[in-house]
């Protein structure tokens, strides 16, 4: 009779705990893949003398941040970003001081791996504002290509 019990007692534990395991890795799978992939924190672009900085947070689907170019043959620029996540995509208004002037420009990000790439198209330029003549035909394959960095290491 306590051979019963035992095996009794081995048994329910299996089914008990083979039953838990499989719940929680549903859960788990649910969660991985209905989350869409939105890194955020600070990230770095590098070539050569060129950096650009990048940090973006999310409230929802809205996306704030700071960027700094400081580009080879360009002026140095800063500020800061607001706009929206939609898909893979940040679409944000890019409001930064150059050479004295307050000025605003749309930019546009695409998820990249762990990381963010600019694109870039067409613009039209009206009153110190930039935005682009077609959303539609904007470029990444050429964009400055972020990746992620400590925030402390960042230089805004």
């Amino acid at each position: 009779m306590e051979k019963a019990t035992l095996y009794l007692l081995v048994g329910c534990f299996l089914l008990v705990s083979s039953g838990c395991g499989s719940n929680r890795m549903q859960t788990e799978e649910v969660v991985t893949y209905t989350e869409p992939y939105q890194p955020q924190g600070c990230f770095v672009y590098e070539s050569g003398v060129s950096k650009a900085f990048l940090e973006v947070q999310f409230t929802g689907d809205v996306v704030q941040g700071r960027l700094r170019y400081a580009l080879e043959g360009k002026d140095e620029n800063r500020g800061t970003m607001l706009g929206k996540l939609s898909g893979d995509r940040i679409t944000a208004v890019y409001t930064f001081a150059s050479e004295g002037q307050t000025s605003t420009r749309e930019v546009v990000f695409r998820v990249r791996g762990d990381g963010w790439v600019e694109g870039f198209g067409t613009v039209e330029v009206e009153d110190n504002r930039a935005f682009f003549t077609d959303p539609a035909s904007i470029d990444f394959s050429e964009g400055l290509s972020f990746t992620p960095v400590v925030c402390s290491e960042a230089s805004f």
